[in-house]
């Protein structure tokens, strides 16, 4: 058994440190319950995930929602790095009306038999993990003598949230889709709406009539957040839960339009993962586009050869989200970027379905091109597993004037997600009803799509 205690300023000390060896030591099964959750923690615990999601083994986690701490885009991270659905990864979120939900445990089960524990004080955030507060608690490990009956309590305290009868305040999600759900009912706050919250809280602090403000000394964390590892779900999200530099360079090039903003040094090739993001937004309240399938876009769908892709408008508004590299000969803006794709009904829905790159490519641009100049996203063939999933059910496959949802990345999950829409559905009527108005008012984006706000994206997807 071992004590922690950041308090004595010592990167040894730090929850992190720990972790950080752990994880990297045959992780066979892990279990963790941790009052407040963020994404940016993620990169501490990202060679386990990758691991598990790969070997699909099991681990189950549940966080606490308190206060309206734990935003939207944090339990979105999590789902998918958990990779759900998935029958052995089991997630849960908590919150009560009075009182918090508070534990702070994780479990690893490592190959052999070990079995290590973490129990104290330290949330799983970025500011516990990393020592920037100060946090006290106990390490357990069996191969150091410690009780394996004390240790299977600490893992069966995890597990016991998932066995009927469901405890009151809590929440299943089995599947990112239903973090909008979460939101709806209060469980969890949008991220943009806690910001606001934290801003106006910091503005009322630094306030007139609060008292004299304290000018003493602050903490700096103890260790930094590990490399990234492997690129996959895992890997991708722990890139994503990176601290975010919003000013990251771009530069414009003469010989390209300035719809595009290029990384320094784009001649190396295309850009991808987090590095492919230049930390500008779409408009405000916007998530992405509404789209109306040509038939490029429904090509494997209608029975024709070739790949699949969407034609993205060439408007600054959508395009500035990226840093392009340039690949290929003649040379191309391109990005990289994993893309999900689901299809939803009224009764139901299938996948996500995961392609761990999907290019967004500029045509035409350079003097050596021939093509027209557009820009599009291509479409892997993971596609075709969707519409095979879909025919079974008796839906609709996507066909040319159908309309589907395509959700930009963020820094926070820097993934397309792709959601088709069966033609007879209310989502499918509500996607048509918003892009006519938006055709009547002459407000779409390009010819074939209008903005998606992140309102209509909750109300339509399940």
């Amino acid at each position: 058994m071992r004590y922690l205690d950041s308090g004595r300023r010592d990167a040894g000390e730090a929850v992190g440190t720990w972790l950080d060896a752990i994880v990297r030591d045959g992780v066979e099964e892990l279990r963790f319950q941790t009052g407040f959750f963020s994404r940016d923690a993620l990169r501490w615990i990202a060679p386990a995930l990758e691991r598990l999601r790969d070997t699909d083994s099991l681990v189950r986690a549940v966080v606490g929602s308190n206060d309206g701490g734990t935003t939207d885009e944090d339990v979105d991270a999590l789902a998918v790095a958990l990779g759900l659905p998935r029958s052995t990864a089991q997630l849960g979120v908590v919150t009560y009306t009075s009182g918090y939900f508070h534990p702070k445990t994780i479990h690893v089960r490592l190959v052999g038999g070990r079995s290590v524990a973490y129990v104290g004080s330290a949330n799983l955030t970025r500011s516990g993990i990393s020592g920037l507060h100060v946090e006290a608690g106990l390490v357990l490990d069996s191969s150091e003598g410690d009780d394996s009956d004390l240790l299977a309590t600490i893992a069966q305290a995890v597990d016991a949230w998932f066995v009927a009868p469901v405890r009151p305040g809590f929440h299943p999600v089995t599947a990112p889709d239903d973090v909008a759900g979460l939101v709806a009912a209060g469980v969890l706050t949008e991220a943009s709406v806690a910001e606001e919250q934290r801003r106006a809280r910091e503005s009322a602090a630094s306030g007139a009539g609060r008292g004299r403000r304290y000018t003493g000394p602050g903490l700096q964390p103890l260790v930094a957040p590990p490399e990234a590892g492997p690129r996959g779900v895992a890997g991708g999200v722990a890139e994503a839960a990176a601290t975010y530099d919003v000013s990251r360079p771009v530069e414009d090039r003469p010989d390209y339009p300035d719809i595009f903003r290029f990384a320094p040094g784009a001649e190396g090739g295309a850009m991808s993962g987090i590095e492919a993001l230049s930390g500008q937004a779409l408009p405000d309240g916007m998530v992405g586009l509404i789209v109306r399938l040509n038939r490029d876009t429904a090509r494997r769908a209608l029975g024709g050869p070739g790949t699949a892709n969407l034609t993205i408008p060439m408007s600054s508004d959508v395009l500035r989200v990226f840093r392009f590299g340039l690949d290929g000969t003649p040379p191309k803006p391109r990005v990289e970027l994993p893309l999900s794709i689901r299809f939803v009904a009224d009764n139901g829905s299938v996948g996500p379905y995961r392609a761990e790159s999907a290019s967004l490519i500029g045509y035409g641009f350079h003097p050596d091109e021939t093509s027209h100049r557009n820009v599009r996203l291509t479409i892997p063939v993971v596609e075709l597993e969707l519409q095979s999933a879909a025919e079974a059910l008796g839906w609709a496959v996507p066909a040319a004037g159908n309309f589907a949802l395509l959700e930009w990345p963020t820094p926070g999950r820097p993934t397309w997600s792709l959601t088709y829409l069966e033609p007879s559905s209310s989502a499918h009527s509500a996607a048509s009803e918003a892009f006519n108005e938006a055709v009547t008012r002459r407000e779409t984006v390009g010819r074939g799509a209008c903005w998606l706000s992140a309102a209509q994206r909750a109300a339509w997807l399940p």
